[in-house]
């Protein structure tokens, strides 16, 4: 094995997250903008005490990476707004509840019931979150739940 071909190789070799990877599965996937500004925070604090501690290569990986968690925290904090701590209260709120209507929605596509998971994770919300659940429940498809029209699953 030649060290030409090594460092030819290790061109295309990426230490850090990709921006694909940041985006869909880091952010992307966390459920609504509440959601997903705190996972921005979360690693925009974690990449922040990183560097502190790092310098050279690495520290050029992490800056990239957090770079791109601020390019999304800075646009959902335009979309949230201020946060003061009734606000982050009707968030927090919603996201839960938007989580666990998810959670329902994909326990009825995959076994046709709701878990028993589920249910105490639905429970476990304020009354009036929970109602509104069932209520959405027992009138969209699983699909349209999770924001898929009904055209699209043609």
């Amino acid at each position: 094995m030649k060290n030409a071909d090594i460092e030819i190789l290790l061109k295309d070799y990426e230490g850090c997250h990709s921006d694909f990877q940041i985006d869909n599965f880091i952010i992307g996937n966390q459920g609504d903008s509440w959601a997903q500004y705190k996972q921005c925070l979360r690693e925009i604090n974690g990449r922040v005490e990183i560097l502190e501690s790092k310098t050279g290569k690495a520290a050029g990986e992490t800056e990239k990476e957090l770079a791109r968690f601020v390019f999304h925290a800075l646009r959902l904090k335009e979309e949230i707004g201020e946060v003061t701590d009734e606000k982050r209260y009707q968030l927090e709120t919603k996201s839960w509840a938007a989580k666990g209507l998810k959670m329902a929605a994909i326990d009825i596509m995959a076994s046709g019931r709701i878990s028993n998971q589920t249910y105490d994770f639905l429970f476990a919300l304020p009354k009036e979150s929970m109602v509104d659940i069932i209520r959405k429940l027992s009138s969209k498809k699983p699909m349209e739940l999770l924001g898929f029209e009904s055209e699209v699953m043609k």
